[in-house]
């Protein structure tokens, strides 16, 4: 059964549905959750455009054998670096969530719905991979004032997820889907590089990562209440699309996977597995990658060519201007002893 549903989720995860970002810490309505997450798949895909990026956020729960899931009903919240934007209005903001933000100090930037959904790992025929929750998931995105002397800190936004009971469900997993923007860098390089190379982006994926002053206040006040990762195939996943394009220069951990999608055409994955015994040290997926242009592709061998070519065509050329400088320079300048008489001619 194990086996089946690893193999299920693997197929799920590489499939063209809702579907590697930042996802950063799960926190429960109560102290001390008996609950862990697992598995956890963060999904990210990311195109030419590079404009800001579709995310899926994908889990279920693992209940200890020797607990029953009755009982355990309760809303669960994610902290999340940044701002994101829904991909189409899921309902009202939540007044309550914001409020609870303000009586900490931070100032909402924004507010509203994402869309949430149920994933089916064995679907039928007659079924539908993906079914909406329509309530959603009230976000309030915030900042913390007054830690910096030259202005705001960070954007950090918190996500309100009602409990389904699908969340205990082996066989189900519960996501949540945004637009994040900010998550692609460029890299600095020379017009050159630029013109001939194209130019190179830098993506980072992480977990456990609260090092942003206001994401980690408002984990530091809730620490009692972070769920820990389970011991189940989690991953940070990145699908890159027109493949045929992309230059992956560097990827970090060594331990990261390449392959390309088993299910989309000209689309290549980049994932990374999760460990559960890292407790709360960041675990941090970097690419450095780029999209070239057609001619940028064959600048490796336009260039050789065009050197060779302008060679063989200014060649005779050069070496006759040697000649005639060379000539003058042997009829006008005496290399010898000195105290010799002077040359005649």
């Amino acid at each position: 059964m194990r086996a089946a549903l690893i193999c299920a989720l693997t197929t799920l995860l590489l499939m063209g549905a809702p579907g590697g970002a930042r996802a950063q810490v799960f926190l429960a309505s109560r102290p001390s959750p008996d609950f862990a997450i697992g598995p956890l798949f963060v999904r990210a895909s990311v195109g030419p455009g590079l404009g800001p990026v579709a995310v899926d956020v994908l889990w279920g729960l693992v209940i200890p054998p020797t607990r029953s899931a009755l009982g355990m009903e309760q809303d669960l919240y994610l902290l999340w670096p940044g701002s994101v934007m829904a991909d189409r209005p899921a309902g009202p903001p939540d007044g309550a969530l914001a409020a609870s933000i303000k009586a900490r100090g931070f100032t909402v930037l924004a507010e509203g719905r994402l869309p949430l959904f149920e994933q089916n790992l064995y679907p039928t025929a007659t079924d539908t991979p993906a079914q909406p929750i329509r309530a959603g998931a009230p976000f309030v995105t915030f900042v913390r004032q007054g830690l910096r002397p030259l202005g705001l800190t960070s954007a950090a936004t918190y996500v309100r997820i009602p409990w389904t009971p699908r969340l205990v469900n082996p066989t189900w997993l519960v996501g949540l889907r945004m637009t994040v923007s900010g998550l692609i860098k460029p890299e600095k390089a020379t017009w050159l590089q630029n013109t001939f190379a194209g130019r190179r982006y830098r993506l980072s994926l992480g977990f456990n990562d609260i090092r942003d002053q206001a994401l980690f206040s408002m984990y530091f006040a809730h620490r009692d209440l972070a769920v820990r990762l389970a011991d189940e195939p989690s991953q940070l996943l990145v699908n890159f699309g027109d493949a045929d394009r992309l230059r992956i220069d560097e990827v970090f951990p060594p331990a990261t996977s390449r392959k390309p999608s088993e299910s989309q055409p000209n689309t290549e994955v980049v994932s990374y597995f999760l460990d559960p015994s890292a407790g709360r040290t960041p675990q941090v997926l970097t690419v450095r990658f780029g999209y070239i242009s057609g001619l940028q592709t064959w600048a490796p061998i336009l260039i050789p060519v065009l050197f060779f070519v302008l060679g063989r065509a200014t060649g005779p050329l050069i070496e006759r201007m040697a000649r005639q400088v060379g000539s003058r320079v042997a009829a006008r300048v005496r290399v010898g002893w000195r105290g010799r008489p002077p040359r005649q001619r």
